[in-house]
């Protein structure tokens, strides 16, 4: 790991992706998620996760997905939206 780069959350996995209803996510010890567009824009934030996202209301396109883990990890995952 170089100074530039921050610890993240292994093991997590997002799928399908693309998507055009729901993401789901496999991996443990999630506890929150933020969604950007492709602008940098908060689109939506939740403190409650459970292992999926309904994604159907999001225009179609390119996003990060920002997954949150319970000793304050990260994890950044690219999705598209059909």
């Amino acid at each position: 790991m170089t100074a530039t780069e921050e610890p993240e959350i292994i093991g997590v996995n997002v799928f399908p992706n693309p998507s055009d209803q729901t993401l789901h996510i496999s991996g443990r010890d999630i506890i929150s998620y933020s969604i950007y567009n492709v602008d940098g824009a908060l689109i939506r934030k939740s403190d409650y996760f459970e292992n999926s996202i309904d994604i159907r209301r999001l225009d179609e396109g390119l996003y990060s997905l920002v997954l949150v883990g319970k000793k304050g990890l990260s994890k950044s995952v690219q999705f598209v939206k059909l």
